[in-house]
């Protein structure tokens, strides 16, 4: 069945729920025709005329009141046990064996945890022909979870976790989006999804899984989880400023200094953070002081040195 009009169908669920929209369109379509068909036939039909300025009179038809309210009503009955056999397998887990696959919205962003214990931020990976389910909650305010191609829109709720299986994907690349407005950065809550075969899937867990431990993506993801709610990537203004070019720059502070910032600078905020305010911003950053070890320090500075 054809549906180029709508966003390619990537999963085998993906596809009967464009089935079952295609269906009910359909039968929305012809019930849309036919009763503005019937609707301007008997307009014409019994309009008023000079010869009876009153119109024809219409009796009661209990035969046909009866065929009317029951086709519609078989209808319906048909399309519930359809749609509803398909939310119980919406909600069920797909396979005994399926691989499993941790998601986590917070704002703004959208972090992924494999059973090795590898973590990636906006990037989601699927070994290819494997069945998938994902474990969706959130670290703060409430997300959706949307990825158009597989057709899943998921609520991801603070304390709740939710189960949806995804099965085997197409390969390719795909849009991973957040559908439930989350603040003032939502609309840059994006990620992506690809599928990989196997031993390309495979090195990228055994890369992740290095990458969590240490260095910029480990400091991507501690400043995910603690700064960038404040501090923009990209040099929009915020509550803080903006970490785009910040490294190795000339910072002036509200006490009328100026000072390069370095490594030594980013560790002294992060630990007295209302000694070295900024000019033009308030002294309301938390102090990380005893939260973060040396190592987590040194990856967060890592990470800021890439957003040259």
């Amino acid at each position: 069945m054809p549906t180029n009009w709508l966003p390619e169908s990537v999963t085998s669920l993906a596809k009967q729920t464009d089935s079952l929209f295609v269906l009910i369109f359909g039968i929305a379509l012809v019930v849309f025709v036919l009763v503005e068909f019937l609707l301007i036939f008997f307009l014409l039909k019994y309009k008023r005329s000079k010869r009876n300025q009153e119109g024809l009179a219409v009796h009661g038809n209990t035969r046909l009141e009866i065929i009317w309210t029951l086709i519609p009503a078989l209808i319906l009955v048909g399309l519930g046990i359809y749609s509803t056999q398909m939310t119980y397998n919406i909600q069920k887990a797909s396979a005994a064996d399926a691989y499993e696959i941790e998601v986590i919205g917070r704002k703004w962003s959208w972090e992924f945890k494999y059973p090795n214990g590898a973590s990636t931020i906006n990037d989601l990976r699927i070994p290819e022909g494997k069945n998938v389910v994902l474990k969706i909650t959130s670290a703060d305010v409430i997300h959706s979870l949307w990825l158009p191609e597989a057709r899943i829109k998921q609520d991801a709720v603070p304390g709740r976790q939710t189960i949806i299986p995804l099965g085997p994907l197409k390969p390719g690349t795909y849009r991973v989006i957040c559908a439930e407005y989350c603040g003032t950065a939502h609309t840059k809550m994006l990620a992506t999804m690809k599928t990989e075969p196997q031993p390309e899937f495979e090195k990228f867990l055994a890369d992740a899984k290095k990458a969590s431990e240490e260095g910029p993506q480990a400091g991507q993801k501690l400043a995910m989880q603690n700064c960038l709610s404040c501090h923009s990537t990209d040099g929009s203004k915020s509550a803080g400023p903006s970490w785009k070019g910040l490294y190795g720059s000339q910072q002036k502070l509200t006490n009328g200094s100026t000072v390069k910032v370095d490594d030594e600078f980013i560790k002294k905020v992060l630990e007295d953070p209302t000694a070295n305010v900024p000019e033009g911003y308030s002294p309301s950053m938390p102090s990380f002081k005893g939260k973060l070890d040396e190592k987590q320090i040194k990856s967060i500075i890592e990470f800021i040195k890439t957003l040259q």
